[in-house]
């Protein structure tokens, strides 16, 4: 989430006008995050205010959105704790600001862990299997954007700008994740980006997760292992055993992982990295122009690969034995 287009009061007031929310008292930008425009919205109506955030979707077509905004809608509905679209008075969730997509949601409580401990961690192995298993039951598909067609085109941007040896980790990369694909494992709706800034904690408890605009249908182990890479290992010397195990277990306490997720572990674990170094390398060739934006760094997720290439026993280590 970030803020790249600034609506004026005016130009609010007419987005908000089908939506029976309220007078505005309060509305700022929030900084965190790199794809959407997003803001705190404050309303009051009858003595009392109420919480919201405002998206404006940047890149996004208007008939793209539909789905994420029925996802959140659904897990919402199925217990699994995330922003629910708010309504309209004609009864639909998305609108128009500034000549883009714009939604209203919920504001969950809370706040993001910047360095989360084994308990937070394994809150988050529930929460990512809870939101696993109800979105098997969510019957519209959406293909995964960052995909493999996704990754060789980006790929194939960036190679001739990298440098010989990074360039050959690069391809090495690729070419294992078109021989041994994630296809084969159990898939469903996943979230793809359930970072540390995309859950919400008030103290201890897990208040819910947000930004689900990387959600898509793929392999489930991919999705945990995107989530123990960022909670266990970014930002620290090393990966913090206790605390990915605490993640791991709690997920399989729900959802228990198959034999063949078992010998796929370490491969989504280097899935998972390409993604976001692919990504990270983009932005920082390729950056966009933001008010309030900054550039991740994409030397992490290179780190993330080779870890995985060359200790994968000890990722093997983290699982419940079968």
């Amino acid at each position: 989430m970030a803020v790249y287009t600034n609506p004026t009061a005016d130009e609010l007031a007419g987005f908000l006008k089908p939506y029976a929310l309220g007078e505005v008292v309060h509305f700022a930008g929030i900084r965190d995050g790199i794809e959407n425009s997003n803001f705190y919205l404050t309303t009051a109506q009858s003595g009392a205010t109420v919480e919201h955030v405002l998206t404006l979707f940047e890149t996004m077509p208007a008939a793209a959105l539909d789905w994420y905004l029925a996802l959140m809608a659904f897990l919402s509905a199925q217990g699994v704790p995330c922003p629910a679209p708010r309504l309209n008075r004609n009864g639909g969730a998305l609108g128009e600001l500034r000549g883009k997509p714009a939604a209203v949601f919920q504001r969950l409580a809370g706040k993001s862990l910047s360095q989360p401990n084994p308990e937070a961690c394994t809150a988050v192995g529930t929460l990512l299997a809870r939101m696993h298993v109800a979105g098997t039951r969510f019957e519209q598909h959406q293909p995964d954007p960052r995909g493999a067609r996704w990754r060789e085109e980006t790929a194939q941007s960036l190679l001739p700008t990298l440098d010989e040896p990074v360039a050959t980790l690069l391809v090495e990369e690729l070419a294992l994740q078109n021989t041994a694909p994630l296809g084969a494992l159990p898939q469903g709706v996943i979230h793809a980006d359930l970072f540390r800034d995309n859950v919400l904690f008030d103290g201890t408890r897990l208040c819910g997760a947000i930004d689900f605009y990387y959600a898509c249908h793929g392999a489930l182990l991919y999705d945990l292992a995107i989530t123990v890479i960022d909670w266990c290992l970014m930002d620290r010397p090393g990966l913090d055993v206790p605390a990915a195990r605490a993640l791991v277990m709690a997920y399989e306490q729900v959802r228990p992982l198959t034999k063949a997720e078992h010998l796929a572990w370490p491969g989504a674990w280097r899935a998972a990295g390409l993604r976001f170094w692919l990504s990270r390398l983009k932005d920082a060739q390729q950056p966009r122009a933001g008010v309030l934006t900054w550039q991740k760094d994409p030397e992490a997720f290179r780190q993330v690969i080779l870890l995985a290439r060359s200790a994968p026993a000890q990722l093997l280590s983290l699982l419940i034995e079968k």
